[in-house]
């Protein structure tokens, strides 16, 4: 019989992000063989900062380590590792990190802990660490400051919303200009939208917004690179949420950050910056949109 044990534990979540057009890219055995690569690269960066690798399923790991200031240290360490040894097809990571009450039935986890942190990793991006407050509150206050408020999201199940924070692992990286900020008081929310010689400025009303190749899009692009329904944007919770929901894809890039590539992932917009459908932004003919937050 198993033993069953409770206790408090630091649960994060690791899922490989792309993995669908790897796969595509360089083939199955390829993509297997640096997948699997970099999830040995990351087991062993959970072991060597004290943590314990839990269980490994498909493109995810689930880890947990005893104490916050280690699990963060080694949430960091993983997204400074990705992107080496993996050939000419780096590959990004999302973390999510949670605290509180597990309990452990052999080499299983239960509880609310678990389920709590599987919900956070769902709310990274690429290359970002989200950690929720239950968590930031378990920091030391060097590792504390390192925390910007990020959102506050419904999680199926709780009556509050949950509030969570981006762990900025990197100075002038993806996490912080992808960080939200509440909007400004009195400021009308809209968000303006340049592609060739059109301008247009949208309200929060005007938003499920289309974009695609289709004819009943609200921002009709004739490429064949993009697809009949390409993406939408959708405001939520104060800000507006560009969804990608085509088959090649779309890269995002802030005025002063990286670029990020989406593929079937949504991502708040904030500030300034340039979107290109299905082709990459030096690419001849890519059809590139210009957009700007209002509101910021």
């Amino acid at each position: 019989m198993n033993e069953t044990t409770a206790q408090e534990w630091v649960i994060g979540f690791v899922d490989i992000a792309g993995s669908t057009e790897l796969y595509e890219r360089a083939g199955d055995a390829r993509a297997k063989s640096l997948i699997i690569r970099l999830q040995e690269r990351i087991t062993g960066l959970v072991s060597a900062h004290g943590g314990r690798v839990q269980e490994v399923t498909g493109d995810e790991i689930l880890f947990r380590f005893s104490g916050a200031d280690p699990a963060a240290a080694c949430a960091c360490a993983i997204q400074s590792a990705c992107g080496h040894d993996t050939e000419s097809l780096p590959l990004q990571v999302r973390i999510g990190l949670h605290a509180g009450p597990v309990i452990i039935e052999g080499e299983r986890l239960f509880g609310d802990t678990v389920n709590t942190a599987a919900r956070v990793v769902g709310i990274a991006q690429a290359g970002q660490i989200i950690c929720s407050s239950s968590l930031r509150q378990r920091l030391s206050a060097d590792s504390r400051a390192r925390t910007r408020r990020f959102d506050e999201v419904r999680v199926k199940g709780k009556r509050q919303p949950l509030l969570v924070y981006d762990l900025t692992w990197r100075s002038g990286g993806l996490t912080e200009i992808q960080q939200l900020s509440p909007p400004i008081t009195g400021a009308r929310p809209g968000l303006i939208l340049e592609h060739a010689r059109l301008e247009l400025t949208l309200a929060p009303d005007d938003t499920p917004f289309l974009i695609g190749r289709d004819i009943g899009c609200d921002l009709v692009v004739a490429l064949e690179s993009v697809s009949r329904r390409h993406a939408s944007i959708a405001f939520d919770r104060g800000h507006f949420v560009f969804a990608d929901t085509s088959t090649n894809g779309c890269y995002v890039r802030p005025r002063h950050g990286e670029v990020l590539y989406l593929r079937r992932e949504a991502l708040p917009l904030s500030g300034r910056g340039e979107i290109a459908l299905g082709n990459e932004f030096q690419r001849a003919g890519a059809a590139v949109i210009r957009y700007r937050c209002t509101c910021d």
